[in-house]
């Protein structure tokens, strides 16, 4: 299991099926998204995998329905910003995908705060000190 450059992707969430992540006003989120819901929900959970912005060996997310904007955290939330092509940006829109559970999920490391990794919270996702171990794991899908 991988983020591959250039393929489109869902990410479900491992413990949670049929849980994705997607953006809504802006904000990334785990939310139930099946075949049944709209197109527009729908490509709020599909992302292009790109070359990290801050460099190669990570993965940036950039949004199918919104080109140009890519999850990246701020403020330790995980947001959908677009692009302003600066060194912060690149750096807060870059994640390292780390292999967890035998294989079975992967969680993102932040890439300018490397203790850092994504994690749900109620209503939204944020980046926090924690382990890979204790992260959200996520499984890549065939994007809806």
């Amino acid at each position: 299991m991988s983020l591959t450059t250039g393929t489109t992707v869902g990410l479900e969430a491992a413990d949670r099926p049929g849980h994705r992540v997607r953006h809504r006003d802006h904000r990334a989120r785990l939310d139930s998204i099946g075949p049944a819901d709209s197109d527009a929900v729908q490509a709020d959970s599909n992302f292009r995998v790109r070359t990290g912005l801050a460099g190669s060996g990570c993965v940036s997310l950039e949004s199918v329905n919104f080109p140009g904007y890519y999850l990246r955290h701020r403020n330790f939330e995980i947001r959908l910003d677009r692009n302003d092509r600066s060194e912060l940006f690149r750096q807060d829109a870059t994640f390292c995908p780390v292999t967890i559970r035998g294989g079975a999920g992967l969680a993102l490391r932040s890439v300018n705060y490397p203790d850092h990794f994504v994690v749900a919270g109620r209503d939204s996702l944020r980046i926090a000190e924690t382990s890979a171990a204790r992260a959200l794991a996520l499984e890549p899908r065939t994007a809806l």
